[in-house]
Parts: structure tokens; C-alpha cells; sequence
């Protein structure tokens, strides 16, 4: 299991970083929605300031994510495996519990642990892979912006975003990423754990 703190940091901060995410893709569709794509605005300084405006604020919400997503990938990095590894030794030693005729008080302990196990792998695999996720709309949004109607100042400032922007948000560890692959990884670990117990005591 994880600690708490470091859980609810976890948590909170991936949170967080979707929530900023969904913020700039809100901001970004506001120059389309607010004023259309005619070939008109291109001559037009007020449309060029405003895209200045939003695309600066943007760029700079999207850098102090990244920032903040460095934070959370040291963290991520320092529980996933540690966190992981107990899960599979838990699986397993339910398993045992089951195979050795446990009394039915030890055996509804263990699955009450197993259970909570399988709810956090299922909730980090979640919001793992809504990051992911979010931060692929994102690149898709900005993709979609009618930069065509931009001067050449807010087309640099574009495309420095478009970069930076374009490698998805992972969290991972060694091998282990934290999104729905999470899952796989951690149930082919357990049945190849559960394979080795029954060899050995079969």
C-alpha cells in the first residue's frame, strides 16, 4: 500500500496538472469561438494582440505545468515500483491464505487488503491515463488553431508551443507507466508470481 502523504500529493497534483490542461484547450478555442476564421482578421492589430495575449498566457500556464509535472514524475518514480511490488507480494499472499485453509477471519482481512489494492491500481491507472489523454487533446487543439491568420510574431510563438507541447504526459517508472498499461503489467507479474508458488508447493 501507499503511505498516505505522498498518496494524496500523487493525487492531487496529477489532478492538477489535467485540470490546467483542460484550461489552456478552453482558452485556446476562444480565439476560434470569439472570432471565426475570416481571411479579414489577419489585417486586423486588435485580433493580433488578443492572439498575443492568450497565446502568452498559454504558454506560460503550459511551462509551469510542465514544471510542476517534473515535481510529480520524482515522485511517481519514487512509489511506483515500491507501491507495485507490494501489490504483487499482497496478491500472492492472498493467494497462500486461500491454499492453506486460513480461517475465514484471516481470509476476509486479506481480501478487504486485496480489494483496496485493486482499487488503487485501478484509480492511478485512471487518472494516469486521463493525463495522458488530456495532454494528447491538448496537442490536437493546438494543431486545430487557425494560425494561418496569425502575423509572424504570434506564428514563432505558435510554434514554440506546438513543440514543446507535443511529447504526451507519462508518468513511468522503469518500466512501469501509469496508465492503463499499469494494469497489464502488474497481472501478468501476479500470475507469473501465482505460477512459481503452485510449481514450488504443488
Amino acid at each position: 500500500m501507499l503511505y498516505p502523504i505522498p498518496n494524496f500529493i500523487l493525487l492531487h497534483g496529477v489532478g492538477d496538472i489535467i485540470y490546467n490542461s483542460m484550461m489552456i484547450k478552453e482558452k485556446l478555442q476562444l480565439i476560434e469561438k470569439t472570432f471565426g476564421t475570416e481571411d479579414r482578421w489577419y489585417y486586423d492589430a486588435g485580433y493580433q494582440k488578443y492572439v498575443e495575449i492568450i497565446l502568452k498566457r498559454c504558454t506560460f500556464q503550459h511551462l509551469q505545468t510542465q514544471l510542476y509535472a517534473n515535481y510529480m514524475r520524482q515522485l511517481v518514480h519514487r512509489i511506483l515500483i515500491p507501491g507495485s511490488s507490494a501489490g504483487i507480494l499482497l496478491s500472492a499472499l492472498f493467494y497462500l491464505c486461500m491454499t492453506m485453509n486460513q480461517s475465514n477471519a484471516v481470509i476476509l482481512r486479506s481480501s478487504g487488503v486485496v480489494f483496496m489494492t485493486v482499487y488503487f491500481v485501478l484509480h492511478y491507472s485512471y487518472i494516469g491515463q486521463k493525463l495522458q489523454d488530456e495532454s494528447e487533446l491538448l496537442y490536437q487543439e493546438l494543431c486545430k488553431c487557425p494560425w494561418y491568420l496569425w502575423d509572424e510574431s504570434n506564428k514563432k510563438m505558435y510554434l514554440m508551443f506546438l513543440i514543446f507541447a507535443k511529447t504526451p504526459l507519462i508518468f513511468k517508472s522503469i518500466n512501469l507507466m501509469l496508465n492503463y498499461t499499469l494494469i497489464v503489467s502488474l497481472a501478468r507479474s501476479v500470475m507469473s508470481l501465482l505460477t512459481a508458488i503452485r510449481k514450488l508447493t504443488s
